[in-house]
């Protein structure tokens, strides 16, 4: 099944909801009809980098980010830090 289509605002409406109620991921996936795993993806994304962890993640946007985390990895590796 594909997942509906959520805007930021929407999704944030719907982690609330869920810590309100005890994080009942099933109760909160069957009323706004989306998946128990992406309700307890979004808490668990809010809960670690607030509602910044809701917002669209699409490839595109990401492509930098990927780019930053590659070069941070290989200049703090010990095993790739000798090389240099």
């Amino acid at each position: 099944m594909k997942a509906r289509q959520t805007s930021p605002k929407e999704r944030l409406e719907i982690v609330q909801d869920c810590l309100n109620n005890g994080k009942n991921y099933g109760a909160i996936a069957l009323k706004y009809n989306c998946s128990y795993q992406q309700v307890r993806n979004w808490v668990l994304r809010y809960e670690k980098m607030g509602s910044a962890g809701l917002e669209d993640r699409h490839a595109d946007d990401n492509v930098h980010i990927h780019t930053a985390d590659h070069q941070y990895f290989a200049a703090h590796n010990p095993v790739t830090s000798r090389r240099s």
